[in-house]
């Protein structure tokens, strides 16, 4: 299961994912960006409640990258250990933003 809290500031969206992302959740997630991003220059993704995230996952946050591109960007926050593992392993630490 997965949960999406999201908040606006300016141009600036935010999103915040509980739970995990995972082959049921990801296109899920991937609807929710896309209605949610019709007005926003910059998308951040909070995963301070993210506990899990599979090559499904991997791939809606590769295209949201994307999307990101001819606008502020992508910017990926507080990513536990395993995530962090992952996103190394798969080579995203070397062009998506991740504080």
């Amino acid at each position: 299961m997965l949960q999406v809290e999201k908040q606006k500031e300016g141009k600036t969206l935010i999103m915040s994912l509980i739970g995990k992302l995972d082959t049921v959740t990801a296109p899920q997630l991937k609807e929710t960006i896309d209605d949610s991003l019709l007005d926003a220059d910059k998308l951040i993704l909070d995963f301070q409640e993210l506990e899990y995230t599979s090559s499904a996952g991997l791939r809606v946050l590769l295209t949201v990258y994307k999307m990101m591109e001819d606008r502020e960007g992508l910017i990926i926050r507080n990513v536990n250990d395993t995530i962090m593992e992952v996103f190394a392993s798969v080579g995203f630490t070397r062009f998506i933003k991740i504080e």
